[in-house]
Order: structure tokens, then C-alpha cells, then sequence
């Protein structure tokens, strides 16, 4: 499983200071982080990501999408689009977890990861 981390340039200030809490949580080595980000946020900004990503994680890899997509839902549709297309390609499965989430304890990948497997079942979680 890896772990993709969308955002857009509006909440990517959010989205840094998440990767730092999970780093001070202990960090997640045993996974991979995907950086999932609209295609207007500075490259600069996504090399930060990546920096903090591969202090916190396994590794951290930063995609975009093609191009920015304005709005809410359509820009969290193309960034949910673009990591699955993602997943698909390198036969993973993914964990989407929101800027504004806070895990809040060391071992919570580990055990959201430890669920998904026992559920077997393709997706996990609330659908709207």
C-alpha cells in the first residue's frame, strides 16, 4: 500500500506541516508516499514536499495532474483520478489521506493497512 497525499496550491502549507507531524510521529518507513498535487502548485513547493516525504517515509515520489482544475468537487476528482490512475499502473493499492487529517498515533498506517488486509475487499472506507 502506499500513501498518497493530494493537494492544491491553496492547502499544500497544510499538506507540509502533516508530512512534518508524521515524521515527529515516528514516521512511516515501511511505506511509500505518493505526492498527489493540481498541476498550478510551484515545482519548488513539491521538491519541498519530497524533501520531508523522504525523511518521513520509504520514499516519496511527486506527480501532478495535467492541468489545473478549478473548484471543488472537480479538483479533488482530478487529483483522486490521477492517483488512482497512478495506483493502477504500478498494481498498488493506496491509502488517500487528506491534508487536513492528523493521525495520532505512530503505528496509525500500520494499522489502517492492517485492517484494509483483513477486510479483503478493494476499497475501505465511507462512500458518499
Amino acid at each position: 500500500m502506499i500513501v498518497c497525499l493530494p493537494f492544491f496550491s491553496g492547502d499544500a502549507a497544510m499538506a507540509l506541516d502533516l508530512l512534518r507531524w508524521c515524521k515527529q510521529l515516528g514516521g512511516a518507513e515501511q511505506y511509500k508516499l505518493l505526492l498527489v498535487a493540481d498541476a498550478d502548485v510551484d515545482w519548488s513547493v513539491g521538491m519541498e514536499m519530497v524533501e520531508v516525504g523522504n525523511s518521513a517515509f520509504l520514499s516519496a515520489e511527486f506527480i501532478t495532474t495535467e492541468q489545473h482544475v478549478e473548484g471543488w468537487p472537480q479538483g479533488a476528482n482530478a487529483l483522486w483520478k490521477r492517483a488512482a490512475q497512478w495506483a493502477k499502473q504500478n498494481k498498488t493499492s493506496f491509502l488517500w489521506i487528506e491534508p487536513d487529517a492528523i493521525p495520532i498515533t505512530p503505528t496509525w498506517i500500520k494499522s489502517i493497512h492492517d485492517e484494509y488486509t483483513r477486510a479483503q475487499k478493494p476499497f475501505m472506507g465511507h462512500l458518499y
